[in-house]
């Protein structure tokens, strides 16, 4: 939370000062700050109204990003299996 904080406050102060063609309005910039400024509050609400939904995503992110992650994973869930 605290990266993602950082993160989005950075881009919120950076953002107005950049030239970009599709930032030029006042009013399209102000609402792509306010949106990168609350990501970090949206991620909070949907981790504490729906934490399992919100662990399964980051779940598979991961796996499918680490593939020590994976093996990790697979070894844990044959645990599982060879206990049960």
């Amino acid at each position: 939370l605290a990266t993602s904080m950082l993160l989005s406050t950075w881009a919120s102060i950076a953002i107005p000062n950049m030239d970009l063609p599709f930032l030029r309005g006042s009013d399209t910039r102000f609402f792509v700050t306010i949106a990168i400024g609350s990501t970090p509050f949206a991620f909070l609400g949907m981790g504490l109204s729906l934490p399992g939904l919100l662990q399964a995503i980051l779940i598979q992110a991961r796996r499918l990003v680490s593939g020590e992650f994976r093996d990790r994973l697979i070894r844990h869930e044959a645990g599982h299996f060879l206990v049960g």
